[in-house]
């Protein structure tokens, strides 16, 4: 599992755990004059990217190795970097709220091996947190236009864990986003036969973007919102 520690005058904090590499953060703070973001991580000289771009135009463009300070960080978009080191496991760390305070973020990178699954088994629990959280970051992407690093994120999910229900949506979701119309359709009605007797609503919500989907009058973003609604 690796533990993340954050650091600022922050209202609230959240500890970056992850096993899959795909890092879940929320910074909210309220004190201080925001100006610098700190990334470091246990292996110096890990590349560190940054998500540009609109739309199709969206790259990740690497900015610098860890450790790294980036001046004026503070922004009302939601930013997204993404750090790797050859032999370990790739991290993303998207940034959803405003800082208001100098941040640090530390990463613990794990080798690529240390992602066994009897590991990963043994944390059932843990794993469970994980992935509400991943999948919340993901949807959270696609709401901020950042769809091609959602679809990483959420293809890298689903390769670890694709029996899970939540996991299949939101990767639906991301392919629906991205224009994989089909293959959206073709899991989303898979998924609506999974869904338990007392979710009325979530099977009423995936059934219209089935409609939707059939009827040839989908628009991506709205219904991607309704599947998790």
């Amino acid at each position: 599992m690796t533990k993340s520690k954050i650091h600022g005058k922050c209202s609230r904090t959240f500890l970056l755990l992850t096993l899959t590499g795909a890092v879940s953060s929320v910074l909210i703070c309220n004190s201080g004059q925001a100006s610098e973001l700190t990334l470091s991580a246990s292996e110096e000289g890990a590349t560190i990217h940054e998500l540009t771009g609109e739309g199709a135009n969206q790259k990740l463009v690497p900015i610098g190795k860890t450790p790294m300070t980036i001046k004026d960080a503070d922004s009302s978009e939601t930013k997204l970097y993404k750090i790797e080191k050859p032999g370990f496991a790739t991290v993303y760390i998207p940034i959803t709220s405003r800082m208001k305070a100098n941040t640090s973020i530390a990463v613990t990178l794990k080798k690529n091996q240390e992602w066994a699954p009897s590991d990963i088994e043994k944390r059932s629990l843990e794993t469970a947190e994980e992935i509400v959280d991943q999948v919340y970051s993901i949807q959270s992407l696609l709401d901020s236009r950042k769809t091609a690093e959602a679809m990483a994120m959420a293809e890298t999910l689903r390769g670890l864990h694709p029996s899970s229900f939540s996991v299949r949506l939101v990767y639906a979701n991301a392919l629906l986003v991205s224009g994989e119309v089909n293959k959206a359709q073709s899991l989303y009605t898979s998924l609506i036969t999974e869904i338990p007797p007392g979710r009325a609503s979530m099977k009423s919500s995936i059934q219209k973007i089935i409609n939707r989907l059939s009827g040839g009058r989908s628009t991506a973003s709205s219904n991607s919102r309704e599947g998790t609604n």
